[in-house]
């Protein structure tokens, strides 16, 4: 009967399916990989089963092999509140705490022999599943064999990048066979033979290996676990080079930390360790780690470490913090007596010291290419306003756009110029005429005074 249920209710995952997609975000996901597990008498296991966009939809545990006429359904876990509901025969597991739940996860409590098997895991509406392999051993049913271990705890904690080695002998008669596992993989022996070695332990090697006995004579398994820990920082910064507007002074400088154990973050600059207070702030956000700088001025340039470590190891990254003037203002422009010569002048504001400015122009407007020149400082900045003054030759009767930009002592360039500034030069008819009369009448007016003296 139990599987005439499960299996209309995989019909019904299957039917609604098309109902589904049309009402649901996203389906489900299973994300967990098969793996093999093993465990002694009495002991507990937790077999994963991660569900992203579970939803209302339900997870389903079996055990037994492939084929579903052999399975027999554990529990079904509803989505929502994750409660989990058991089939009448594993009511009474439930209730004494022989079978639990955490999440969509399956716990088996106080193992023993008969709990042996294969579980899987199954998403009916997404149509995915995963099976788990569990091995238990009873150790006072194999008196046999006498197992050894090196390290005696089973359990060791070294440095990254020293070596490993686990040992299992095992004696008995006829000699067992040793194998070892990495648990929760998939069953791949990474290697035969009582001891294992790690010639340079990495953080990717931390976890647990399983030790495994084969005898010849009954073929029953016997086996421990060991645990490696490796301790190691590493720390990269989010951006080498950080710059702050001038417009908005607030910066944020960011490092991505890892390690084990839990490593400590500290924060220097130039002139020593960076502390909190009103200005700045730390902010920790799992991996990432920051800090926060409000009101920068130019005491907060240059520099910063973020330094990490954790009794075992250390490291650090390092991060630059540099600022950009603010967009120039061009204040206007004056003709000198010079012919077609503008002066031109502009103000900039920046927190660090400028070096020189850009001076852009063209004919246009919107038009050709941007004539380039260069310009030095000449006037001390009063506070963090710089003032400036440039001469600029045009061609007469024509419209100009002009653009300044500040350049810091770090090569860092102020923003583009958002309107730039319009010059139109004069050099018409109408200018001709007054430019003559300009010159023409203190000659004429002297005239009068000419003739009587020639008299």
């Amino acid at each position: 009967m139990l599987t005439f249920v499960l299996a209309g209710v995989l019909l019904l995952g299957v039917g609604g399916a098309s109902e589904a997609q049309q009402t649901a975000p996203a389906w489900p996901r299973l994300v967990t990989a098969p793996g093999r597990y093993h465990a002694h008498g009495g002991e507990s296991v937790k077999l994963p089963c991660d569900v992203t966009n579970l939803g209302r939809k339900s997870v389903f545990w079996l055990k037994g092999d492939s084929s579903m006429e052999s399975r027999e359904l554990l529990v079904q876990i509803r989505g929502v509140r994750r409660r989990p509901v058991a089939v009448r025969r594993f009511l009474q597991d439930m209730r004494t705490g022989k079978m639990a739940t955490d999440g969509t996860h399956l716990i088996i409590n106080n193992l023993t022999e008969d709990d042996a098997g294969t579980y899987t895991c199954t998403v009916t509406w997404a149509g995915q599943s995963v099976t788990h392999v569990l091995e238990v051993t009873d150790l006072g049913s194999l008196q046999k064999v006498v197992m050894e271990y090196l390290p005696p705890s089973r359990s060791m904690t070294v440095v990254e990048g020293s070596p490993v080695t686990f040992a299992c002998h095992a004696r008995g008669s006829p000699q067992p066979s040793v194998a070892w596992y990495r648990e929760g993989t998939e069953r791949e022996v990474l290697r035969e033979g009582p001891v294992l070695n790690i010639a340079e332990a990495g953080r990717e090697d931390a976890g647990r290996y399983q030790c495994l006995t084969s005898s010849g004579e009954d073929g029953r398994r016997q086996g421990t676990v060991f645990t490696l820990n490796v301790e190691y920082v590493s720390v990269r910064g989010a951006q080498d080079r950080v710059v702050v507007r001038s417009e908005y002074p607030r910066a944020q400088l960011t490092c991505y930390v890892e390690g084990y154990p839990e490593p400590q973050v500290l924060w220097y600059q130039s002139s020593g360790q960076v502390t909190e207070d009103a200005r700045h702030r730390f902010v920790a956000d799992r991996h990432q780690h920051h800090l926060q700088i409000e009101d920068v001025t130019v005491a907060d340039l240059g520099e910063y470490q973020c330094y990490v470590h954790n009794g075992a190891s250390r490291d650090l990254a390092t991060l630059t913090l540099t600022a950009a003037p603010r967009e120039a203002r061009i204040l206007g422009a004056e003709l000198t007596p010079r012919h077609s010569t503008y002066n031109l002048t502009w103000e900039v504001e920046s927190i660090t010291p400028l070096r020189l400015y850009m001076l852009e122009y063209r004919k246009g407007p919107a038009a050709g290419q941007w004539n380039t020149t260069y310009v030095g400082i000449s006037d001390t900045p009063q506070g963090m306003t710089y003032v400036q003054s440039g001469l600029l030759t045009l061609d007469p009767a024509s419209t100009y756009e002009v653009k300044v930009r500040g350049v810091t002592e770090d090569n860092e360039q102020g923003p583009d110029m958002i309107n730039p500034f319009e010059i139109v030069t004069g050099g018409g008819t109408k200018e001709k005429i007054s430019r003559f009369f300009h010159t023409a009448l203190p000659i004429l007016s002297r005239l009068p005074i000419l003739a009587r003296t020639l008299q």
